[in-house]
């Protein structure tokens, strides 16, 4: 036989138990109280984590720190110059690893397909990126320059980090803060809201200077 539902129950109480009817309503509401109660995250006491870091309306401003700040580093900004595959030098290892401790970070790559995905996370893997707190649904992959914009329009950063010329003109008009990695001067206008410089390090440290 099934379970009867907890209503029916309810009214059987009130018409055939010796019980007085009144007792059994109680009861039967205080079942009801208890079933329904609001749960942690549904109208209850939510503790979760507030998210630190700015809002839409002062992401703007200089920061002072990078403690909670949502930062898109494009990997190749990072890469040891003398090496042919991906690959960071240890003070790019350092970087990467202290910025994942504070920052809400997300790394982007391009790649021609799963073998240099798979590539990239263990090499991040090993660099101690992912143990200090890079998640891995946080490394973004795409195999065009228009991927890369549309996810960075998507993700919608505070800082983004990155080393060809088109994007950063394209998605500077749409984030606060942007660092253009090259070693070359810019060949059009930079707006105000984007630093040019030699190195990520380098970058940040005048961001925050």
């Amino acid at each position: 036989m099934g379970k009867k539902p907890l209503q029916q129950l309810i009214m059987q109480q009130l018409m055939f138990d010796d019980t007085p009817g009144w007792i059994a309503l109680i009861v039967g509401m205080t079942i009801l109280l208890y079933v329904f109660r609001p749960r942690q995250g549904q109208g209850g006491n939510d503790r979760r984590q507030v998210t630190r870091g700015p809002n839409q309306a002062n992401r703007t401003q200089k920061p002072t720190s990078f403690d909670g700040w949502t930062m898109l580093i494009c990997l190749d900004t990072l890469r040891d110059p003398t090496n042919p595959s991906l690959a960071f030098t240890d003070e790019n290892k350092a970087l990467l690893q202290n910025v994942a401790k504070t920052c809400d970070l997300h790394v982007v790559r391009l790649v021609n397909n799963e073998a240099e995905e798979k590539e990239t996370l263990e090499i991040l893997r090993q660099c101690g990126a992912l143990e200090a707190g890079l998640k891995e649904h946080c490394v973004l992959f795409c195999e065009t320059i228009v991927g890369k914009q549309a996810i960075a329009r998507q993700l919608n950063p505070s800082i983004y980090i990155e080393g060809i010329q088109d994007i950063v003109s394209y998605i500077s008009p749409h984030v606060p803060h942007v660092g253009f990695i090259t070693d070359s001067s810019p060949t059009c206008s930079i707006r105000p809201n984007t630093i040019v410089s030699a190195t990520v390090s380098e970058y940040l440290t005048r961001l925050i200077a």
